[in-house]
């Protein structure tokens, strides 16, 4: 067994590929449908998990390099709990069909992103999904 859970890499998913490189940071592009698999693999046969996964789904966001970088070094310093998930945008309303989340940025960690990777499987909202496996819903200041 190892002796770190979790490895200090950020892990950041891009749909396109924007040719990225950066110390400390493993880079994957295309659909998390089709990563969901390759980075489970990939976690599962090294021992070690990602303690933040970087979703960039907004393609205005990472057609710039400088705005990727911008973006890495504004979550390098979130603190993320294991039940947390940050988003671009929150809404919390009195009635569950006006509840949802903008999933331009998403920032997880290993245990909640296949919530993220799996939603499209279900009739329910991101939202509604993050919510019912009591995960936390936080707004990521700054993009």
């Amino acid at each position: 067994m190892k002796d770190n859970f979790y490895n200090n890499n950020i892990l950041l998913i891009t749909l396109e590929d924007i040719n990225f490189k950066s110390e400390g940071i493993d880079y994957m592009y295309g659909s998390l449908k089709s990563l969901f698999v390759e980075i489970t693999k990939k976690t599962m046969n090294e021992g070690t998990f990602y303690k933040k996964i970087l979703i960039i789904n907004d393609k205005s966001l990472y057609s710039d390099s400088s705005k990727v970088t911008s973006t890495i070094d504004l979550i390098q310093s979130k603190a993320l709990g294991l039940k947390e998930i940050f988003f671009t945008d929150v809404v919390h309303d009195g009635e569950p069909q006006n509840c949802s989340v903008n999933d331009s940025v998403v920032l997880c960690n290993t245990w909640s992103f296949p919530f993220v990777c799996n939603s499209y499987r279900r009739s329910n909202k991101l939202y509604e999904d993050c919510y019912s496996h009591r995960l936390t819903l936080k707004i990521l200041d700054k993009l």
